[in-house]
């Protein structure tokens, strides 16, 4: 009996948030652009984890001496493990990332914004430079972060993490369908970018075109079939069309790759609520829980768990 959950819509999270980082981004040079998921989807969407996030290459040992770090609380020594290193190799874009969200997460914004508009000053034909100020800005001004990429990308046509803060940037102003157009432009440039099909799969599940996010992703899993992103978005965008066959698939593929993403096993917990299998879909709902994401209020009813109702719920 399928479940009317993925037809009724419950708001999310603020898009933002998902921009944050710290220990929460992945931060080496493989992962992609923080994706935004805008609001008013409905619960099977609100399901999904905050895209796109793709699970690092193996670490280099000072990503992972601060990793261990940030592990310990120890955010400020890892700030000066990181400083020290960015000294040695300042074009690191994976300790860059790594840096700005830690120096996020301690609440040093401005901070964070001095310091990368100071490098952009004394570098202003640098896209890598653009890139990363673009970064430092994107929650507090978005537009202007959204300038930064472009110019990134005017800069360097074949600058990849241009033109994922650019859409990522696109997306979170509400601005889709320039998003698709800049993923969709360096693909011109970058043909076989895993990340470019990842985000634009991602951009266009938002928009409500789940065969074309399915398509995207697909090519994502073409290109690099070890990340556990495309599985899942392609697993949500068939659970949205009613394919519960597929979606299921798709969404235990992610979990083979990745066990603890919470997102796949919300998409599993209303799979097997629509077959009427609730022991099957409350033990799925509950180990999303256990990994940090609450469940959404009507799947929770469905379930017979005793959630309380939430104001809103994020991917």
């Amino acid at each position: 009996m399928r479940t009317s959950l993925l037809r009724r819509d419950s708001c999310l999270v603020s898009a933002t948030v998902v921009f944050l980082a710290s220990v929460f981004l992945c931060s080496g040079c493989s992962t992609s652009s923080p994706e935004a998921q805008p609001a008013g989807e409905s619960e099977a969407q609100s399901a999904r984890a905050p895209l796109h996030l793709p699970t690092p290459k193996p670490m280099s040992p000072v990503e992972k001496e601060v990793r261990s770090l940030l592990d310990q609380g120890k955010r400020t020594e890892a700030v000066a493990r990181l400083r020290s290193e960015l000294e040695k190799d300042p074009d690191n874009i994976g300790l860059h990332r790594l840096y700005q969200d830690t120096l996020r997460a301690m609440g040093e914004s401005d901070r964070l914004q001095k310091e990368y508009q100071a490098r952009l000053l004394k570098a202003p034909d640098d896209a890598l430079a653009h890139y990363l100020y673009g970064r430092a800005l994107i929650l507090e001004r978005t537009r202007e972060a959204q300038d930064e990429f472009k110019k990134a990308v005017e800069l360097d046509p074949n600058f990849l993490w241009g033109y994922l803060g650019l859409s990522s940037a696109m997306k979170m102003n509400d601005d889709k369908f320039e998003a698709v157009q800049a993923l969709e432009q360096g693909m011109k440039h970058i043909p076989d970018s895993p990340l470019l099909y990842l985000n634009l799969a991602d951009v266009r599940y938002s928009m409500k075109l789940y065969r074309e996010a399915i398509e995207a992703a697909d090519k994502c899993i073409k290109l690099d079939p070890s990340l556990p992103e495309p599985y899942e978005t392609a697993g949500f965008s068939y659970l949205m069309q009613g394919d519960d066959t597929n979606a299921r698939k798709y969404l235990e593929r992610a979990l083979k790759l990745a066990p603890q993403r919470a997102g796949a096993h919300l998409g599993l917990a209303h799979v097997y609520l629509n077959k009427g299998d609730t022991a099957t879909a409350k033990k799925y709902a509950l180990q999303a829980k256990r990994l940090g994401r609450e469940i959404p209020a009507d799947l929770a009813k469905a379930l017979g768990l005793n959630e309380k109702p939430e104001a809103s719920s994020g991917k």
